[in-house]
């Protein structure tokens, strides 16, 4: 009697629960340890630092430095207008590489949180030209807006940067961002403020 061959998709359903139980229980070698570009860092992000405080709006890292600016509140044009309740920021940031390693920055790598909790995601539908997405050398920059639609009346801010860096652990820039001023609304036009020197 000749043994019945089994599909393929069953070979994969019996691999695929043995393999997400066997990997994590493989550690590196300690000697593997500190080969990694850094040297003494792993190959990828394992393990996530406490958040790290600037003083000031300017946030120092071995890699990368961040600069924040004054946010403006945005005029919005439809259809694009923040829910009712919320109103719209843009806040000039600005960020250059210092190391080998490279920077990846996105509006999306930055949240905003203000002094009830409460988190906020940037939009991309900003009042001045956004953050493009690039990743950056070792000495260059990039300047540009992130976007957020936030409480009205919402104070206390911080900035929340979260670049994946290979070959280091997570990080988590935070950098205080000033009360956007109730004033006139910033036009899509006008020039940004430029972040602090």
């Amino acid at each position: 009697m000749r043994a019945r061959e089994l599909p393929r998709w069953a070979a994969l359903r019996t691999a695929l629960p043995l393999a997400a139980v066997l990997l994590p229980a493989c550690e590196r070698p300690s000697s593997a340890e500190g080969s990694g570009p850094a040297g003494h860092e792993p190959l990828i992000q394992l393990s996530r630092d406490e958040p790290r405080r600037a003083s000031g709006r300017v946030f120092d890292d071995r890699d990368f430095r961040l600069e924040v600016g004054s946010p403006q509140i945005c005029n919005e044009t439809a259809p694009f207008l923040p829910e009712p309740g919320l109103m719209r920021i843009s806040i000039p940031v600005e960020v250059r590489a210092k190391s080998r390693r490279l920077i990846p920055t996105s509006p999306l790598s930055f949240q905003l949180t203000d002094g009830q909790g409460r988190t906020y995601g940037p939009t991309l539908a900003g009042c001045r030209p956004a953050l493009e997405n690039t990743r950056l050398g070792e000495g260059q920059s990039i300047e540009g807006d992130v976007a957020f639609d936030v409480a009205v009346g919402a104070r206390d801010l911080e900035l929340d940067f979260e670049p994946f860096l290979i070959g280091r652990t997570e990080i988590r820039a935070l950098v205080r961002v000033p009360t956007p001023k109730p004033s006139r609304p910033v036009l899509p036009d006008e020039p940004a403020d430029e972040p602090p020197r």
